[in-house]
């Protein structure tokens, strides 16, 4: 559940079903405002309806790691190119099954999707076109056109699958992305150890070295594609984690880095003669790195030696033309301008919204991952901020994630 449109607070509701439950099918589930409830005319106010999470199973976890992306819509075509992408990097870093939930219903691109990804990847379709989720509604207006109720609520359906027209439908799109948070908590928490829940512009690389790794790269032959340079997958680098912080993690938060798409600025800056700052902008964004100290220094003049190696990468990567320029990306910036993402232990973790666990289990706890263990690359580098300075210490030249680029991406 999430804290948006002054949505704070979270219900769990559960109903026990009889075993023999006939037509699970026409079940809809429909959510209301507490303060409405006892109102008069309280149907008018029911929005967002929905199929219930259906289940009985208690099940030993047999599988490692799933992501879900909570709400895809409006995909153009080069948005349809970076999803593809993002996929395969998912399939690459480890996840054994990523859960695509749409809020429209592109069955060509369904298509494409499933012939290349297959069974790695689930897509659900959460029901919010009116013919579907109305469907009782209106077939009650037709058996009773003088019963005024059936009308009311077949109004209220329809108004509930508006989407972007004003205030009313933001509460109603975000209400779905909660709704589809909570599906894959708990459709999945039986089956899978491990749940991430990050979207299609980010994910959180799974890292056998710190993140400021740069300073102690051996620079020599490093541009030479090595097939057999293996990398960590993602439930390893949670394992790891686990080693570190002991048991018993609900969830491990990671700080939010934006990549910053225009990078070749700051790859202009390192190749000139600068030794101080470093600056960035695109429209709308202006930020300054800058050197106070001998650790900064030191950092700074290891990103202007490595420069040469990551142009040697992106000159292979560029030419082998299956990586979208999004995500080929190496520089990324600490801003704390938004919450970060988690990965989270279904054995401990009882609900949550996208940034972190909103109930756990009384005998685990969070963990909060430092950014020189990792953190999210998040490749979207708007609203930043106008002459903001910061410490070079928070500017990332992340060669681990380079280098896997570079090892799956190029010729």
């Amino acid at each position: 559940m999430q804290t948006k449109y002054n949505v704070n607070k979270l219900y769990k509701i559960s109903c026990k079903l009889e075993k023999n439950i006939q037509n699970l099918d026409e079940i809809l589930v429909a959510l209301i405002d507490m303060r409405d409830f006892d109102q008069k005319n309280f149907e008018k106010k029911f929005v967002v309806y929905q199929k219930p999470i259906i289940l009985n199973r208690n099940e030993t976890k047999k599988k490692k790691i799933i992501n879900c992306v909570h709400t895809i819509n409006n995909l153009d075509f080069s948005k349809k190119l970076k999803l593809i992408n993002w996929l395969d990097i998912q399939k690459k870093i480890g996840y054994e099954k990523i859960f695509l939930y749409f809020l429209d219903n592109p069955e060509d691109y369904f298509e494409l999707l499933d012939k290349k990804f297959g069974s790695f990847i689930q897509i659900i379709g959460h029901e919010i076109t009116e013919n579907k989720i109305c469907k009782w509604h209106k077939q009650k207006v037709n058996e009773f056109p003088q019963n005024p109720k059936y009308k009311t609520l077949l109004d209220s359906c329809l108004l509930s699958m508006k989407i972007n027209f004003d205030i009313r439908d933001l509460y109603i799109k975000n209400t779905h992305e909660r709704l589809n948070s909570n599906d894959c908590l708990m459709k999945n928490h039986h089956e899978y150890q491990y749940i991430s829940n990050y979207d299609f512009d980010e994910f959180i690389f799974p890292r056998s070295f710190e993140t400021d790794h740069v300073k102690n790269v051996n620079k020599s032959k490093m541009c030479e594609k090595n097939a057999d340079l293996k990398f960590l997958k993602i439930h390893d680098y949670i394992e790891n984690l686990e080693q570190k912080y002991g048991n018993k993690v609900a969830y491990f938060q990671f700080e939010n880095v934006n990549m910053l798409i225009k990078h070749e600025i700051i790859r202009n800056i390192l190749k000139s003669n600068k030794t101080q700052n470093l600056e960035y902008f695109s429209p709308g964004i202006r930020l300054r790195f800058t050197s106070r100290n001998s650790n900064d220094q030191n950092l700074l003049n290891s990103f202007k030696q490595s420069i040469w190696l990551f142009d040697c990468m992106n000159k292979s990567i560029v030419q082998n033309g299956d990586l979208d320029p999004k995500w080929n990306n190496h520089f990324g910036a600490f801003i704390n301008n938004r919450a970060g993402k988690s990965i989270y232990n279904t054995d401990y973790t009882l609900s949550y919204n996208q940034h972190f666990a909103w109930t756990i289990t009384k005998e685990s706890k969070k963990i909060s991952v430092p950014l020189k263990i990792g953190y999210v690359s998040h490749f979207r580098d708007s609203d930043l901020g106008l002459n903001i300075e910061y410490s070079i210490q928070n500017l990332f030249l992340d060669f681990e994630y380079y280098k896997f680029l570079f090892t799956n991406f190029s010729d």
